[in-house]
């Protein structure tokens, strides 16, 4: 059951691919994202964090990268409660514990426009970080090299990246 509404979630992010800006007067844009609407309220209140940033999503771009971080999200609940996933296999129980700015590393670098072995790339190497930061004894000279390198491949994730590693440098502060 929930994983209908998760494939429902993903054929929307294929639909909304087909669309343009200047598409957003067409009755079919418009029941698409209606649609979209609608299966966000099949995991979240409307009063949810997750439906208020969907509804001030300006962009078919940004809806699209909502509905991917949802989708992301839902696919790692599944993996943690145990069941069974037939579209997980780009998750990995270490992708399903991320907290919400991996998951949405994850769901840009599903979104990417670049080959598949370059996603992989990137996907590497943000697992990579997420390793490293892992350690006990955080090397970090390590995590500096890799966070310039995950510059190589663009401002579309590496920002994402930076702050990922940021985020866990100053809770792991606020621990000692």
């Amino acid at each position: 059951m929930k994983y209908d509404k998760i494939k429902k979630l993903d054929q929307l992010i294929e639909d909304g691919i087909g669309f343009e800006e200047n598409d957003t007067h067409t009755l079919k844009y418009i029941e698409w994202h209606n649609n979209c609407f609608q299966a966000v309220r099949d995991f979240y209140d409307q009063s949810s964090d997750e439906y208020k940033a969907l509804r001030e999503s300006h962009s078919i771009e940004s809806i699209i990268l909502n509905l991917k971080i949802f989708s992301t999200r839902e696919k790692a609940r599944l993996l943690q409660e145990g069941e069974e996933c037939h579209d997980c296999s780009g998750l990995s129980d270490e992708d399903s514990i991320s907290g919400d700015v991996g998951i949405r590393i994850l769901s840009k670098i599903d979104m990417l426009k670049e080959n598949s072995e370059k996603k992989e790339q990137l996907r590497n190497l943000f697992n990579m970080v997420r390793r490293e930061l892992k350690n006990e004894a955080v090397n970090w000279d390590r995590v500096s090299e890799l966070l310039k390198m995950s510059f190589d491949f663009g401002m579309d994730v590496a920002p994402d990246i930076v702050e990922f590693a940021d985020r866990y440098y100053e809770s792991r502060n606020k621990e000692e």
